[in-house]
């Protein structure tokens, strides 16, 4: 078991924490990069992270979310998982929006942060979000 499994177990529920609380994760991150590419600790990272393939802590999340609702997606997910979230298409009113053609899933509104760290929140807004991050590629 590698070190990139233990952070990547469980990370979806760290979902739209602040930069401050993914930080140690994230240095953790950097050194078993450094680690496995036996560089020392004044070199620079991001070329050491791009060539093992590793993804910063964030961005790990939201692969993890989306990986999460393409189960959902396909209905490959246990029904726990797909009860929470809701399809745009089904909603009265939404059927023709273009929202409705592309898969997407509608996001609750909540009052508070912890509100949108839940799955029923972050995983269909990284879901949504997905075409918008293939656009930056």
């Amino acid at each position: 078991m590698g070190i990139d499994y233990c952070i990547d177990y469980c990370n979806a529920v760290l979902a739209n924490l602040p930069d401050s609380a993914l930080a140690p994760l994230q240095r953790v991150l950097h050194a078993a990069a450094r680690f496995v590419a036996a560089i020392g600790p004044r070199d620079h990272i991001t070329p050491t992270l791009i060539s093992l393939h590793w993804l910063p802590v964030c961005q790990r999340i939201t692969y993890k979310l989306c990986t999460m609702m393409h189960s959902v997606f396909y209905g490959q997910a246990p029904s726990y998982i797909s009860e929470i979230v809701t399809p745009v298409t089904p909603l009265p009113g939404r059927a023709h929006l273009r929202s409705a053609k592309n898969g997407d899933y509608n996001i609750p509104r909540v009052l508070s942060k912890f509100g949108q760290r839940s799955f029923s929140v972050s995983g269909p807004d990284a879901w949504n979000r997905r075409y918008v991050c293939f656009l930056h590629f």
